[in-house]
């Protein structure tokens, strides 16, 4: 990312900074609202009005896609690498980042409830999962045990 660093820079989400901030190939006029960019001949200018951002809608139904286009747009990074960091899919990396998420244009957008629904979907997912194991479980077990005991009486 070009983004100066320090704050508010690293804890900026794309969006906000696509909202709030235009690039120009040449030096506004007014420095104290202007910055340059890192190894870049552009300068980012801060907007007078927020942009109206646009992005793919996705829903949960989308799985990981739904999960790191929210990572992607409102929790802050710098390399694209490092919106799922170590984590294995993006549903995961978005129940570890969701205290992280860029909340500073929340009065300007409607994604938060967009985040919201999402972490009720992931906790719906988590129980729902949990009960079928708990429900499915015992009986793979005793399936299982019973396979066992008809292969064992068999052999005698």
């Amino acid at each position: 990312a070009m983004r100066p660093h320090g704050d508010p820079w690293d804890k900026m989400s794309l969006y906000t900074f696509a909202a709030s901030y235009s690039i120009t190939s040449t030096e506004p006029s007014n420095a104290c609202e202007s910055f340059k960019l890192e190894q870049s001949d552009k300068w980012i200018k801060k907007r007078q009005k927020h942009a109206c951002i646009r992005g793919t809608r996705l829903s949960s139904g989308n799985g990981d896609d739904y999960f790191y286009s929210l990572l992607y747009l409102y929790c802050p990074w710098r390399n694209e690498t490092d919106i799922l960091s170590d984590y294995n899919c993006a549903q995961d990396a978005f129940i570890a980042k969701k205290d992280l998420f860029d909340y500073s244009l929340a009065q300007h957008m409607h994604f938060t409830s967009d985040i919201e629904q999402a972490i009720m979907q992931v906790r719906l997912l988590s129980d729902d999962l949990k009960s079928i194991s708990n429900t499915l479980a015992p009986n793979v077990t005793h399936q299982q045990l019973q396979l066992e005991h008809d292969f064992d009486t068999e052999g005698i």
